[in-house]
């Protein structure tokens, strides 16, 4: 008996396509009889673009996916079969019967409005770490805000994030937020992206308001970045505190909440781990009770971390599989000295070299203090036949004889003044080192010797 969808054409020779498109539909009746559904319905559906004015194939193809979506809960076989028996509808000419595709599609819709939404369900709640943050990306392209939301906000709660993925969250953050037209948390969640990748471009394919976003947090961060430094601990001596140091050089938006320091003996297998609060510089000291069970000749692996919200890793010195580490040595022994007597010192001993100057300073100022007394005694001669020739205190000469008499006059006062002056300073320099020579007598007496001088007088006190 000839298959209603496949009825004999009348009295003539069948065209190869037509043979062909038969043999197709034999094959399909036979795969669909052993259950094979998901092949039934290619080959129905191969034998439909044979033979295309066929369109009761359409709904051969449809109920095929439908038992696939049945026996299997293949949810894409659900979305064919309604396809196909929606081409039915919209292909098969007035004269057929129309009633079979429509109960189909109004039994068939609302199951898969339930399935989608238990599909979009499972879908957003099973997402993890990774997987979570690339279906973030997935449900932004597919225009599903909400639910990009929903797995966006369940990533960021996750704790222990790797920098990459930090980075990634804050990207769709931002594009996510900006799809939505909240440009302020855009921008922000930019800044974060930038301080942590300042080399991060936008595609060109960017939407405007991402790109608006983008440009804005790009000028209020003006190439600022995270940043921070770390010498690496060469050695420590045993039962002294093994201090790791740090500098953060800049954290434009205070994204660093801590830092952490995983460690253990070389060889040990599992890591320990400390952590610290934040600071501007900060030494990290390891606990005390592993620093005392280091035995000298052992070396500690150590690398650090500097993390942010919910421990995100913002930035890592190190690693688990490229550690640093330092070497523990024996503790530093100092050499004692055995306590030799000073010598003791006469005056009968050498005189060292502030010795000499200082004798050597008393002597100058001795002759200069004799100058200032001859220059000054020869000066106080002349002065009384001056101050007939040239009236003292204007000192106006009226002769010739007169103006020289003054001149040499005035040349005796300074060489006095000079040598008064600079011969008590000189004096009381060589006395001066004398007192401070290491190598003075154990006794030294102190005197005190007058000066006086025309205009001047003082005393001069010699050790």
């Amino acid at each position: 008996m000839a298959h209603p969808a496949w009825a004999a054409t009348p009295r003539r020779r069948p065209a190869p396509s037509d043979a062909e498109a038969r043999r197709k539909f034999e094959e399909a009746q036979a795969q669909y009889g052993l259950t094979n559904f998901t092949e039934a319905a290619r080959l129905y559906a191969e034998a439909y673009r044979l033979r295309p004015a066929r369109t009761a194939l359409l709904l051969y193809v449809g109920d095929a996916y439908k038992k696939d979506w049945q026996a299997h809960g293949t949810l894409e076989s659900l979305r064919k079969a309604i396809e196909f028996f929606q081409r039915y509808l919209d292909l098969a000419p007035p004269s057929a019967d129309p009633s079979r595709a429509t109960r189909e599609l109004e039994g068939l819709r609302p199951r898969l409005a339930e399935e989608e939404k238990r599909a979009r369900s499972q879908r957003l709640e099973s997402a993890h770490g990774v997987a979570a943050i690339e279906l973030v990306g997935q449900l932004i392209r597919e225009r599903d805000a909400d639910g990009a939301e929903v797995v966006l906000a369940r990533a960021k709660s996750e704790p222990g994030h790797a920098r990459t993925e930090v980075a990634a969250l804050f990207r769709l953050e931002a594009e996510l937020a900006a799809a939505k037209g909240d440009g302020a948390r855009a921008v922000a969640a930019f800044r974060a992206l930038l301080a942590l990748e300042p080399g991060f471009a936008l595609p060109a394919t960017a939407e405007p308001r991402s790109a608006a976003a983008f440009a804005e947090a790009f000028r209020a961060n003006a190439g600022q970045r995270l940043s921070a430094q770390h010498v690496p601990t060469s050695a420590i001596r045993r039962g002294v505190p093994a201090r790791i140091r740090l500098q953060i050089d800049a954290d434009p938006l205070a994204m660093i909440k801590a830092a952490q320091v995983s460690f253990r003996a070389r060889g040990a297998g599992a890591w320990a781990e400390a952590r610290y609060p934040s600071a501007a510089n900060m030494v990290l000291s390891l606990p005390a009770e592993f620093v005392a069970a280091l035995e000298a000749g052992s070396e500690v692996e150590y690398y650090v971390r500097l993390l942010g919200e919910r421990d995100a890793i913002l930035l890592e010195f190190g690693g688990a599989e490229a550690p640093f580490s330092f070497a523990v040595r024996e503790p530093e022994v100092k050499a004692t000295r055995p306590l030799v007597a000073a010598p003791q010192r006469t005056a009968a001993e050498p005189s060292g070299a502030l010795r000499t100057a200082g004798w050597a300073a008393l002597a100058g100022g001795g002759g200069l203090l004799t100058l200032g007394v001859v220059t000054s005694a020869w000066g106080k001669s002349l002065e009384g036949d001056l101050d007939k020739a040239c009236p003292a205190p204007e000192r106006i000469c009226g002769t010739a004889a007169a103006r020289n008499e003054n001149g040499r006059y005035e040349t005796l006062r300074t060489l006095w003044r000079v040598g008064f002056i600079a011969g008590g300073t000189a004096v009381a320099t060589g006395a001066l080192l004398l007192w401070l020579s290491p190598d003075r007598p154990a006794r030294v007496g102190v005197r005190l010797v007058p000066f006086v001088g025309w205009g001047l007088g003082g005393i001069v006190g010699v050790f």
